[in-house]
């Protein structure tokens, strides 16, 4: 799992070279698209090739740090992190101190991009579960 958010100067590269496995070869240098890489990268059900985007791929390792937060309470990281960054408030109103850690940071920072696409669930009165709305 990654911590950090890769530079989108390699994510252009990394990209590049994918989209070229795609594209005819013209000459020594240019290539032709017959094919918007957009649409390659869009699921076969959506008439892609179902080739992942690198961004949507990290972000979606980056998302696995809030959802492990939030759903994962018996693991000892998810326990670790709670004593430390969010004792009493909890994690949607913790705060970013100015010695925490890179994974504490990314956590902090997907928190928007997280809650736009979840749900809670009451169950028992005891525990209230985060699930995603799709």
């Amino acid at each position: 799992m990654t911590t950090e958010r890769i530079a989108k100067k390699w994510l252009s590269k990394m990209n590049s070279l994918m989209a070229k496995f795609f594209w005819e070869k013209l000459d020594k240098v240019r290539y032709m698209s017959f094919i918007a890489w957009e649409k390659i990268c869009r699921p076969y059900n959506m008439e892609g090739l179902g080739v992942r985007s690198l961004e949507n791929f990290g972000d979606a390792l980056l998302l696995k740090i809030p959802w492990g937060l939030l759903s994962d309470e018996d693991k000892l990281w998810v326990n670790a992190c709670k004593a430390k960054y969010y004792p009493q408030l909890g994690f949607w109103r913790a705060k970013v101190g100015a010695r925490a850690s890179s994974m504490w940071r990314q956590a902090h920072n997907m928190r928007t991009f997280f809650q736009e696409d979840v749900m809670w669930q009451v169950t028992n009165g005891m525990k209230i579960y985060a699930k995603t709305g799709r």
